[in-house]
């Protein structure tokens, strides 16, 4: 169920360089599970990740990311939000 409680399959959020964060839904898998193997890291509370214009922080409360030019998105296990 996608976030808003629809029939689509979440699978997460999007934040480009210099717009607004998204949700991001499809109907189905986005990779081929017989070619490709991704691979997950946690990000350990406190720390922050820094790639080419995007940050991010997680904190116990949720994790934080931005673009310098202002936009962003939230997530935590009870919520989430995008600017």
């Amino acid at each position: 169920m996608g976030p808003s409680g629809g029939g689509v399959d979440w699978h997460g959020f999007e934040l480009a360089a210099t717009t607004k964060g998204t949700v991001e839904c499809s109907g189905g898998i986005l990779y081929n599970p017989t070619t490709e193997h991704p691979s997950y890291v946690a990000l350990a509370y406190g720390k922050t990740w820094r790639h080419k214009m995007f940050s991010c922080t997680s904190r116990t409360d949720g994790v934080n990311c931005s673009t310098p030019s202002g936009h962003g998105l939230f997530v935590s296990r009870e919520t989430w939000r995008v600017w």
